[in-house]
């Protein structure tokens, strides 16, 4: 029998540096990272036009964004820049001397970096093509008031709110659970977290269908160049409808549940110092044990509906028309919030069968 033998080259174009590694295989390298934002990624492409060897556009509502540069000055000297929401720089020289001496160029035609912005908002965190990028996120909904947030959520929510700030810039790392019925305003109150702690925190939402991100290699530098961009503030990631992240370990979810706990509570957690957040539709003794450790599960919270006269009182607070059905004892606070939506839900739960 013989052995048919082949050999397959690719060329990963999401990776401008990949095919180029052969060149520092047999000789020395060095490297220097360092940060900028998207005004800087712009002179930096008008600056070394003439060096531009390499160059991603995304083509977004019709306009050509800029996304990643590779500019090379000598055969065996480079730079990589990422931008959409990575921002990171990379200087690839053969000796220390020569990427010290780059490096240093390049500083001086980036402009000075502003300092982060602490005001209400969020990151949205992405995992695509091996690497991280975020995208600044200012559209929040209005903050609500202690006396609104009291109506939805009971009177101890200022304490919670509270608790939650204290615990989780005292210890580094852990988990925090919202858990509740869907429309219960786990969501909304996350929103509030941001308004009220944008000086302390600073909130990363990262899509579920990114989960696979939590146990990725490129982790660990990402985060730790947003330490170094908001070294003061508490780095929180905002995981959504994350049931399977937390449910007890089986098959299909060992990995998932094994990379959230060394990230909130493991050796890369603590060193990171990130926090997670977690919101779930299960009940609590469907969650893996190891989840609700002292010490791992910071904060807990559970909402459920709210009665007949505290949904009134939303209702009337927010101006709304709500007329609720007189066989429901029970409301979510979605369905106060939004009637328009509530009444065709409620015309349809009379309609059996066809």
């Amino acid at each position: 029998m013989k052995t048919k033998l082949s050999t397959v080259a690719s060329l990963d174009i999401h990776q401008p540096m990949s095919d180029l590694s052969l060149r520092y295989a047999q000789s020395s390298l060095h490297r220097i990272g360092f940060g900028f934002d998207d005004e800087g990624l712009v002179r930096l492409a008008e600056h070394y036009r003439d060096r531009v060897f390499r160059a991603v556009h995304e083509a977004e509502e019709g306009k050509l964004r800029l996304d990643m540069l590779l500019l090379r000055f000598e055969d065996d000297v480079f730079v990589q820049l990422k931008g959409w929401g990575s921002n990171q720089g990379v200087v690839f020289a053969p000796t220390a001397e020569r990427a010290a001496a780059l490096y240093e160029e390049i500083k001086g035609v980036l402009p000075p970096e502003p300092p982060p912005e602490k005001d209400a908002s969020f990151y949205l965190l992405r995992y695509e093509y091996n690497d991280f990028a975020t995208s600044r996120v200012d559209d929040l909904p209005p903050a609500s008031d202690d006396e609104f947030l009291r109506l939805c959520y009971g009177p101890d929510v200022l304490d919670w709110i509270g608790g939650f700030c204290a615990t989780t810039r005292a210890k580094p790392g852990g988990i925090t659970i919202l858990e509740g019925l869907p429309g219960t305003g786990k969501t909304s109150l996350i929103t509030q977290l941001m308004h009220r702690l944008a000086e302390t925190h600073v909130f990363y939402a990262l899509p579920s269908s990114h989960n696979e991100a939590l146990s990725s290699p490129e982790m660990t530098p990402f985060w730790q160049r947003q330490n170094t961009r908001h070294g003061d503030r508490v780095k929180v990631i905002v995981l959504e409808d994350a049931d399977r992240l937390l449910w007890r370990r089986g098959g299909d979810n060992r990995e998932a549940v094994a990379s959230l706990l060394n990230i909130a509570d493991g050796l890369l957690g603590r060193m990171l110092r990130l926090h997670v957040i977690c919101s779930v539709n299960s009940a609590m003794e469907d969650i893996d044990p190891a989840i609700l450790r002292p010490g791992r599960l910071l904060n807990y919270r559970h909402f459920g509906s709210l009665r007949l006269a505290e949904a009134r009182q939303v209702a009337a607070r927010c101006g709304v028309r709500f007329e609720p059905d007189p066989n429901e004892e029970e409301f979510p606070l979605a369905d106060v919030l939004n009637p328009q939506a509530y009444q065709p839900v409620l015309a349809a739960r009379g309609r059996v069968g066809f």
